[in-house]
């Protein structure tokens, strides 16, 4: 009869670890979905960036910029944001996958 107590308690620890362990699993899945939820929102607003700049660099009149000031003798020594414009545009491409 002790040994079936002594299963009886191992069994019933048993099912309360399982439960508390389905609790944690249950809150990270949830935290999982958030993160892809936010994962989603911080990827729309990097491609609507990107499209953004790449409108502005497409753009006549601030091409023209480039010229006005070459006929001025002046040139842009400011910060150029080439790389990072292809950069993100790698990570999009990898995101969407």
């Amino acid at each position: 009869m002790d040994e079936i107590h002594r299963l009886k308690s191992i069994l019933d620890n048993a099912i309360k670890e399982f439960a508390q362990l389905r609790t944690v699993i249950e809150e990270w899945s949830s935290r999982v979905k958030d993160l892809e939820t936010e994962n989603a929102i911080l990827l729309k607003m990097l491609e609507d960036l990107v499209n953004k700049l790449d409108e502005i660099g497409e753009n006549e009149d601030f091409k023209g910029i480039w010229s006005f000031l070459d006929a001025h003798n002046y040139s842009y020594k400011g910060p150029h944001y080439g790389k990072e414009l292809k950069e993100a545009k790698e990570i999009i491409l990898v995101m969407k996958e």
